[in-house]
């Protein structure tokens, strides 16, 4: 397993140094950086812009499984490597998945009474991201419609590459289909990540899943993915049904059945 450590900071370079000192210390294999304005951040680090991978046409990846926590468990992340390395081992088809955390401020997310919105999770400062990969395989890529990206020559319309890795803080840089789905493969996978989000909540207090909706893997109650609080709910499905009578966003884990 590879780890890998993305920081993002919204100013000068030379001002997020001292933010990132302790990494560099560590003496990693590689590094690489780059400035840009804020509006290319989701193409150049999380590869989610409009022609992008990430959001490409005949992508399926519904294998995800988020778990929301307060603190990193240091003795929980050892578990993890390991099973990420027996699952290797076990099933090699799969070394292209990954595990994720992100951080970002929380500041002014806590600084909203939880009990004024129906938005969840308030209190969790860490979201971890399963992701066992197979990916169906997906079209060749449009041309980039945005070719004046500083990086836009990477794209090409074939199979992008993934980073081999164990630990991110932010999604990788390309995506990758390895192999054609199949059922032996997806059924590891699923297995893989049950194991390694059962893991988090064993090592997490209080033991309760929160799941990010974005993230969901579709085996969630809604409670687990919108909030554990009954009124929370109520609260989310009257305002869904005033600004969305029809039904006209209800295809990703909807809150509301039409």
């Amino acid at each position: 397993p590879v780890f890998v450590y993305h920081f993002y900071y919204f100013g000068p370079a030379e001002q997020a140094l001292p933010y990132t000192q302790t990494i560099l210390d560590l003496g990693p294999i590689a590094i690489s950086n780059a400035t840009f304005p804020y509006k290319h951040v989701s193409h150049r680090s999380f590869q989610a812009s409009v022609g992008d991978p990430t959001c490409a046409t005949g992508i399926s990846s519904k294998l995800r499984f988020p778990v929301g926590l307060k603190t990193y468990n240091v003795s929980t992340n050892r578990e993890i490597y390991r099973l990420f390395e027996d699952m290797i081992a076990a099933a090699p088809a799969l070394n292209t998945s990954f595990v994720q955390f992100e951080a970002f401020p929380m500041q002014a997310v806590k600084a909203v009474d939880p009990a004024s919105t129906a938005y969840p999770h308030r209190e969790d400062d860490i979201l971890v991201f399963v992701f066992p990969l197979p990916l169906t395989s997906f079209s060749p890529l449009p041309p980039h419609p945005h070719p004046e990206l500083p990086n836009h020559a990477h794209y090409t319309p074939t199979t992008h590459s993934l980073t081999r890795s164990l630990i991110h803080s932010s999604l990788p840089r390309a995506f990758s289909t390895q192999y054609l789905p199949s059922a032996a493969n997806a059924a590891a996978a699923t297995e893989y990540g049950r194991k390694a989000r059962q893991l988090f909540l064993e090592g997490a207090r209080p033991m309760r899943l929160h799941a990010y909706s974005n993230y969901a893997n579709g085996d969630e109650t809604l409670e687990q993915i919108y909030g554990h609080e009954p009124w929370r709910l109520e609260k989310l499905r009257r305002l869904k049904r005033e600004w969305d009578p029809n039904g006209r966003f209800r295809f990703f884990n909807p809150i509301t059945g039409y």
